[in-house]
């Protein structure tokens, strides 16, 4: 079958996070071109700083199709599928608002899509620490290993330790989440990622990921003082064991938003609210 150009939707919540926002938008500045097209989604998800304000004023100026959805704050997984309604892309990646990606993070995804066959159903960033105390990248991932045989396609089946517990650092087959209802789990305020990758793979054709070794996604570690962030690959994987109940309540269906496509448009909704955070 001949190669289609990829267009990825990425979404992006906003939630207090003014500060950390400008590193993640100069790495979309940055990315290299290649044989796919861009979406950017940002929603603001009540967050009462300048992050909705930063990404429109930076979408004005790029040369990327994008809008800001504004509602209520009903965390992370709301937003999450908030920004799902309004994708129109064929693949979608779900980057936190304080992380940042490498240079060719969306260039090597394509390239990837282009060599593998139909069946990759998820593609794997490579996730890196960076510590904001001292600026040192790292590669300490507890899932490093994915990454050490290159980019190529791996059978989950046959290979179950190549799990996949982040939505952040991976792309996901629209067409997938669109046939099979797939949601963040709302009010799930642990391994929120974890429950989405793993409902996805159930619903998904087949278990096969590709693990992206050039695709770098740098996961903030912040200063002593700022909030902290759930624990990575560790305690996701832990609680795997107890998410067949939450995977059994994912939600289905929801209206999409008016999003338009030409420079940055802003679409403001009410939600019902919640006490989760962006995090």
């Amino acid at each position: 079958m001949a190669f289609v150009q990829p267009k990825f939707s990425v979404v992006v919540p906003l939630y207090r996070t003014a500060r950390y926002l400008p590193d993640l938008l100069e790495s979309f500045d940055r990315q290299q071109v290649g044989s796919y097209t861009v979406e950017f989604i940002f929603v603001d998800d009540g967050s009462d700083d300048d992050s909705a304000a930063i990404a429109a004023t930076w979408l004005n100026a790029a040369e990327f199709d994008g809008c800001v959805i504004q509602q209520q704050n009903a965390g992370v997984s709301a937003a999450r599928n908030r920004g799902l309604d309004a994708a129109t892309g064929d693949w979608v990646t779900f980057p936190d608002s304080d992380d940042f990606v490498s240079d060719g993070y969306f260039c090597s995804a394509a390239k990837a899509l282009e060599q593998l066959d139909d069946g990759v159903v998820l593609l794997s960033g490579n996730v890196q620490r960076f510590t904001e105390s001292t600026g040192k990248k790292s590669d300490e991932h507890p899932l490093r290993f994915k990454f050490r045989e290159g980019t190529g396609a791996v059978d989950l089946a046959r290979r179950p330790t190549f799990i996949q517990t982040q939505s952040a650092s991976a792309f996901f087959r629209m067409d997938v989440i669109r046939e099979h209802g797939v949601r963040f789990v709302e009010g799930l305020r642990v391994a929120e990622d974890a429950v989405f990758a793993s409902t996805y793979l159930l619903a998904a054709p087949t278990t096969r990921i590709a693990p992206l070794t050039e695709s770098v996604y740098y996961y903030r570690r912040r200063e002593a003082g700022t909030r902290p962030r759930t624990p990575i690959a560790r305690t996701r994987i832990s609680t795997l064991a107890d998410s067949k109940g939450a995977i059994s309540h994912c939600s289905r269906g929801s209206r999409r938003p008016n999003c338009r496509r030409s420079g940055c448009r802003t679409s403001s909704s009410t939600t019902s609210g919640g006490s989760s955070r962006v995090s």
